[in-house]
């Protein structure tokens, strides 16, 4: 079988207090020629774990500009990674790592997967929720689809990690792609990509939820039998009401 699936990936450096030219706290990307209706870009790390802590304490800040950004503005050869905005003093120079996935099979090939929509959302309040409409995405079984978190970022300028956690949610019966942050009182941009993977060799169990109930104690979650783990993977989202949640 050919290989119809091409990951890229990349780690970028640069200073947010730098205008590159398309506008304070935007960094481009330049990649090979992808079909963006077959493709999209995730982040995959950010320099301070805007992810989760980086320490074991009670209290873990970040610099939002530092360690949040997300991804917007894709064209042909080129995507835009956006923090906030300036990080502050020149010479501040912010990383992120970045994921590409496209695919460069056949139409309708046994691998294929079709992106159905990207965006952001505005969220802000102690527990911020969202509901997109994705009737219009041209979705044909959404029982097919994921939602991956692409990036996210706040306006504060010291803030807990967990107001940049967000949950994506394909709602059943509905056709709504619901994003919940657990706590807030900063406003937090999430963007994010919602693909459908129509190939005939894809199978997909989505919206698998879980509620952690006991500190400490590894808990457990019954899906569908994968058959084997080395054709088969796990996209989490996940939120958290305070900064002791880990």
């Amino acid at each position: 079988m050919a290989n119809d699936i091409t990951i890229y990936r990349g780690t970028e450096d640069y200073d947010p207090a730098v205008d590159e030219g398309f506008g304070t706290g935007i960094h481009r990307v330049t990649v090979p020629t992808v079909d963006w209706s077959s493709a999209f870009v995730r982040l995959t790390g950010t320099q301070h774990g805007c992810n989760g802590k980086t320490i074991d304490d009670a209290v873990t800040t970040f610099n939002n500009r530092q360690c949040g950004a997300g991804v917007l503005d894709v064209s042909a050869t080129t995507f835009d990674v956006r923090t906030w905005g300036s990080s502050g003093s020149t010479g501040s120079t912010h990383e992120y790592t970045w994921e590409l996935w496209a695919y460069t099979g056949a139409a309708s090939g046994p691998n294929e997967f079709k992106v159905r929509l990207i965006g952001e959302e505005v969220l802000g309040g102690a527990t911020s929720t969202a509901d997109i409409d994705l009737s219009s995405a041209g979705i044909v079984n959404l029982d097919r689809c994921v939602a991956f978190v692409t990036g996210a970022r706040n306006n504060a300028s010291a803030s807990r990690y967990q107001r940049c956690l967000p949950t994506l949610e394909l709602v059943a019966g509905t056709p709504d792609l619901h994003i919940e942050l657990g706590a807030g009182a900063n406003t937090a941009r999430i963007t994010y990509a919602v693909v459908e993977f129509t190939g005939s060799n894809w199978a997909v169990e989505n919206n698998i939820r879980h509620i952690f109930s006991t500190s400490g104690v590894t808990e457990t979650e019954t899906i569908k039998n994968v058959g084997a783990w080395d054709s088969a993977f796990i996209v989490v989202s996940h939120r958290c009401i305070n900064q002791n949640s880990n």
